[in-house]
């Protein structure tokens, strides 16, 4: 899977948990400050890549994922 596959699924995962219009995003958008995503957002969000992209992220790890960007190179390094 390319970095570019990913990113397209996390973006849309994003879309979908908060309602933000993907052209209001970019790669650097903080989940928190930029997207306004919450803790529950950021759980669920941790909970679909662990399913779609077949990996399990750690509780440790899911708090270093600040932005898009951190997101997609987290799951692209696991593929």
């Amino acid at each position: 899977m390319t970095r570019q596959e990913i990113m397209k699924i996390v973006t849309k995962a994003i879309v979908e948990q908060t309602g933000i219009e993907e052209r209001e995003m970019n790669p650097s958008s903080s989940l928190v400050d930029d997207l306004g995503l919450s803790s529950l957002n950021l759980t669920q969000m941790i909970m679909d890549a662990e399913e779609k992209f077949g990996l399990e992220i750690s509780q440790r790890d899911a708090t270093t994922l600040e932005t898009v960007n951190a997101i997609v190179d987290y799951i692209f390094e696991r593929k």
